[in-house]
């Protein structure tokens, strides 16, 4: 609640209001006990807070009510996308299920043999595998530890296909994709930053809980095209927003295209400009478009005036010029 109230975002914490009633649900808590909940909660904070935030508070109440009424009960199975992929996801996710690395391996390996189809892997397997693993521990059908074997396995398959990347002609940009701080979901990131690697962007791929000063400090030395920062959670929101302010304070970094994803913007697309970036990914695929499309405006702005733009000695000028 406290970061869809820092940014006047209903739309955030209807979300998570939606995401808590899953999992109160799998552990027997009723609809109307949540309500109740709210209503007590409005009840408390008439007498502690200021009026402009009592309202604010009240529309974010107001909507979280609404939205449990349009949460469904059954969540949809998240690894079922549609043929050719539909066998090979669930027997992926059947084996990361059992435990069974080996096999969970040799299944995308003899797929990739086959067909190098290195995109539909990430997008149809890994990734719709990976929601499931979610949505079961959502619903209490995995523990914690079954739900992290599975995504260390996920997190062992990709490692072992991440060779098939390097096989692209280069094209000159350069890409540094990150999660900032306390950010641990990384698994969409590195998707991400495999997708460039695949267009010929040379890549750097920093993983989970990426501290803030070694990341200005990477940066400052790479010099990229563009920055992908992830967020999944709300509350680190306010962490995105400094750390690219940060960015921003850097000279060298002051117009570098930066790039966002995570759930809360896929609640909120009007979050990615509150929190200082330029533009917001709902997935690999979009990502790699929103970058291009990035720095042309950049070379844009920077043809139609010259002057507001600070010359920004990257060895990627010819595509981002200054």
């Amino acid at each position: 609640m406290v970061a869809a109230l820092i940014f006047g975002s209903n739309a955030l914490f209807s979300r998570y209001l939606s995401w808590f009633s899953v999992i109160a649900r799998s552990a027997g808590i009723e609809e109307h006990q949540l309500r109740d909940h709210l209503r007590l909660y409005r009840l408390t904070l008439q007498d502690h807070v200021a009026p402009e935030t009592r309202l604010k508070l009240e529309q974010l109440i107001n909507t979280g009510e609404a939205a449990l009424n349009t949460t469904p009960k059954a969540v949809r199975c998240c690894s079922t996308p549609n043929p050719p992929y539909t066998d090979l996801c669930q027997s992926y996710l059947a084996a990361v299920l059992d435990g069974d690395k080996q096999l969970a391996h040799e299944i995308i390996e003899t797929y990739l043999s086959e067909t190098a189809d290195l995109r539909g892997v990430y997008t149809h397997v890994l990734q719709p595998a990976q929601n499931e693993l979610g949505r079961l521990w959502e619903i209490g059908k995995l523990t914690p530890a079954e739900e992290h074997l599975g995504t260390a396995i996920t997190q062992e398959v990709i490692s072992g296909i991440d060779h098939r990347l390097f096989r692209t002609t280069r094209v000159g940009k350069s890409f540094v994709g990150a999660c900032i701080d306390t950010e641990r979901h990384d698994i969409g990131m590195r998707v991400v930053t495999a997708f460039f690697e695949l267009d010929g962007w040379d890549t750097y791929f920093l993983g989970a809980t990426t501290p803030r000063s070694g990341l200005i400090e990477f940066l400052r030395n790479k010099q990229p095209s563009v920055v992908g920062l992830s967020c999944s959670l709300g509350r680190n929101l306010p962490l995105l927003k400094a750390t690219i302010a940060e960015i921003r304070k850097q000279p060298e970094l002051r117009t570098t295209p930066i790039i966002v994803g995570g759930a809360p913007f896929n609640a909120d697309s009007a979050l990615a400009e509150l929190v200082g970036a330029d533009s917001y990914t709902v997935d690999a695929d979009h990502a790699v478009l929103c970058a291009e499309s990035a720095l042309a405006a950049l070379a844009s702005r920077s043809a139609s005036n010259p002057e507001a733009w600070p010359s920004t000695p990257t060895s990627q000028e010819p595509c981002c010029p200054a």
